[in-house]
C-alpha cells in the first residue's frame, strides 16, 4: 500500500512461500519493500510464517546496532498468548533495526499524523530478548 508517501506492507496469515512469491512480484514490479515504514508481521509473529531469508527481502539486513529504524512492524496478538509473537520473530525484528510492536489484545493506530485521544495510548516498542524458553511443538 503506498499513501502519502508512506508505504506499508499488509501480510495476513501468509506463509513463507506466498511472502516469497510476493516479493518476487514486487520485484517484478519495482518496488522495493525494504521501503516500507509499517509492516504487519505475519499471522501473529508464528515462527513457522516467517524466516531469515525472507526476513532480509521484506525488512532488509541484520543491522550492526539495535536502534529503530524507519519501519514499524506491528504484530497483532491476544492478550495472553504464549505463542504469539515467538521470540525469535521479535528478535529477527529487532535485529534488522525495526521497531517491533506487539496489539497484546488492545486496538491501536498507527498514524504518523494522528493527534493525542482519550482512551488512545501509545505502543512501546518491544526490547530485544536475550533470554527465553523454546516451547515444545
Amino acid at each position: 500500500l503506498r499513501c502519502e508517501g508512506k508505504q506499508a506492507l499488509f501480510t495476513s496469515d501468509a506463509g513463507v512461500p506466498a511472502l516469497m512469491l510476493a516479493a518476487d512480484v514486487a520485484d517484478d514490479w519495482g518496488i522495493d519493500l525494504t521501503s516500507c515504514s509499517l509492516q504487519q508481521v505475519p499471522h501473529h509473529g508464528s515462527k513457522r510464517n516467517m524466516g531469515p531469508t525472507l526476513l532480509n527481502r521484506i525488512v532488509g539486513d541484520r543491522v550492526e546496532e539495535r536502534a529503530s529504524t524507519r519501519l514499524t512492524a506491528i504484530c497483532s496478538s491476544a492478550k495472553e498468548a504464549p505463542k504469539h509473537p515467538h521470540p525469535r520473530v521479535q528478535n529477527a525484528y529487532v535485529r534488522r533495526g525495526s521497531k517491533f510492536v506487539k496489539t497484546g489484545g488492545r486496538e491501536i493506530c498507527h498514524d504518523h499524523k494522528a493527534p493525542n485521544r482519550p482512551g488512545w495510548n501509545p505502543v512501546t516498542p518491544e526490547p530485544f530478548l536475550d533470554k527465553y524458553e523454546e516451547e515444545e511443538d
